[in-house]
């Protein structure tokens, strides 16, 4: 039976209402922002006090940052008493604890070892727990102090074993994937599995239990075990997606003007809310936010978003890299006469 003009009309009218009853994206603004001036501040995390780690990439060597972005303080990293090589600050937990790697001479030549940025901003080299030739990383660090890393033969070859170091000195080489990514509060470690034909994501729980699933990477990891991250849509284009272990991989939208693009997940709270970035050749790079509307998941391009558009006009690329529990993000941009800057953005309340 063909539908009647009026049954037709009720259909459009009820998609109407369900279109007006959908919540207008959120409004961002510039909290904080660390310009990049004649070297370069590249991020990679944020905690819940907006303290923001990377590396500052200029001198030679480069060297880790912590910035703090509400005490307006950034510390630097000292180069270690033994030789001069790159540092790199990866994580960092809720007290102000961040964790990295740097580069050493050890017998006359570079290796790399695990270090720590207390909260005071006295670096300290972590345990070692291999031989001297062998190199060290830390990775991820918990609300507890609990950091794990990473264990390879040489200078940059492929992780060996995964390591655990614990806030009472000791050190652990642990029998799960050696590519560990994250630990959460809860003791979870997630990483990734590489071999010579893929790439696949791994979640070892506190409990023993292991997962394997198709994400070939692995960006964040909630307390409850969800994963933010990516897979392959297909042999060229990368897509965001999140797991959990109850629902498995779920596929995040990607910009429905761009279909070719490429979207990669960086963040995630336990809101629901993902970030990252979306490319095309096109556009170029985008800040993205995706977050749960209604049961389903709504994209936003933050970079038409911050400001009554002022990223977008002023932006050459553009990517969110963290979000707090309260919806504040790090992300960074390449802002038209001011070079790379690092930005802070918090959403704009009604």
């Amino acid at each position: 039976m063909r539908p009647t003009r009026l049954a037709t009309l009720s259909v459009l009218v009820g998609s109407l209402a369900a279109a007006q009853a959908q919540p207008s994206p959120p409004e961002y603004r510039v909290r904080h922002r660390l310009d990049g001036g004649e070297w370069t501040h590249l991020p990679e995390v944020m905690n819940e006090r907006h303290q923001v780690v990377g590396e500052y990439r200029g001198p030679t060597p480069s060297v880790g940052f912590r910035w703090s972005a509400e005490k307006d303080r950034i510390d630097y990293t000292p180069h270690p008493a033994d030789g001069d090589g790159s540092v790199l600050l990866r994580a960092i937990n809720r007290a102000g604890l961040a964790v990295g790697d740097a580069g050493v001479i050890v017998d006359g030549a570079m290796r790399v070892r695990a270090v720590m940025l207390t909260p005071n901003g006295q670096r300290v080299q972590l345990p070692h727990p291999g031989s001297p030739e062998q190199s060290s990383r830390a990775v991820s660090v918990n609300d507890a102090g609990v950091i794990i890393g990473q264990l390879s033969d040489g200078l940059y070859r492929r992780s060996s074993r995964a390591v655990r170091w614990n806030p009472d000195g000791s050190v652990e080489l642990l029998d799960i994937p050696p590519e560990v990514q994250h630990i959460n509060n809860r003791g979870d470690i997630a990483g990734q599995v590489t071999t010579p034909t893929d790439r696949t994501a791994f979640l070892q729980q506190a409990d023993g239990t292991l997962h394997h699933f198709a994400l070939r990477s692995v960006k964040r990891l909630l307390d409850d075990g969800t994963v933010a991250g990516y897979t392959m849509a297909n042999r060229h284009k990368e897509h965001a997606a999140v797991w959990t272990p109850e629902g498995g991989v779920q596929l995040l939208p990607r910009p429905l003007n761009r279909p070719a693009t490429s979207c990669w997940a960086n963040g995630m709270n336990s809101q629901w809310q993902v970030v990252g970035e979306c490319f095309s050749a096109q556009d170029g790079t985008h800040a993205i936010l995706w977050q749960r509307v209604g049961g389903e998941w709504q994209l936003v391009d933050l970079s038409w978003h911050v400001q009554g558009g002022w990223l977008a006009r002023h932006q050459g690329g553009t990517a969110a890299l963290h979000i707090t529990e309260a919806g504040t993000i790090l992300g960074y941009s390449w802002v038209a006469g001011q070079g790379f800057v690092t930005m802070i953005l918090e959403p704009q309340r009604p």
